[in-house]
């Protein structure tokens, strides 16, 4: 992903902001997650370098993630990845919760669930207040797209 694609540190930190309001309604983010935040702070205007972010690459494309948790799960991450066409980046929430699952008949696995499904209405709700305020998620390029094509119809 090259450095021209990123947000600015402005944008990135309205994604982070909108993320916390809902991740954490009513209440303060967890010591580990306000220590993320400070160190990120401390960046400044280029915060991409910085170690807090957690990089990894597939296909040649480096995702950026950050782990901000949320009230009920410490692992879920806002992820900054490039988009199908390459030509700018996306906001995306990393649940991080479907690389595991206990077995059917585990007395944990109802309340995995049960966190997983919280974890995807929180997640689709986030990208929802994100693609709201103009910041670019998979959804709001397909729906851009989209009124492109209906605005210039092909000949």
């Amino acid at each position: 992903m090259g450095s021209e694609s990123l947000p600015a540190a402005a944008e990135l930190w309205r994604a982070i902001e909108i993320y916390l309001a809902h991740a954490y309604p009513g209440g303060e983010p967890t010591p580990m997650v306000k220590q993320r935040l400070e160190r990120l702070r401390a960046a400044g205007e280029w915060p991409w370098a910085d170690d807090v972010f957690e990089k990894t690459e597939s296909e040649g494309r480096i995702q950026y993630g950050i782990r901000l948790g949320n009230a009920w799960y410490p692992h879920m991450k806002l992820a900054v990845e490039k988009s199908p066409d390459s030509d700018s980046y996306l906001l995306r929430v990393d649940t991080h919760d479907h690389h595991i699952r206990p077995d059917r008949r585990s007395p944990e696995y109802e309340a995995f669930c049960e966190m997983q499904r919280r974890n995807s209405k929180l997640a689709a709700q986030i990208e929802s207040a994100w693609a709201e305020k103009s910041l670019l998620t998979f959804k709001e390029l397909l729906r851009r797209d989209l009124q492109y094509r209906a605005d210039h119809p092909a000949k």
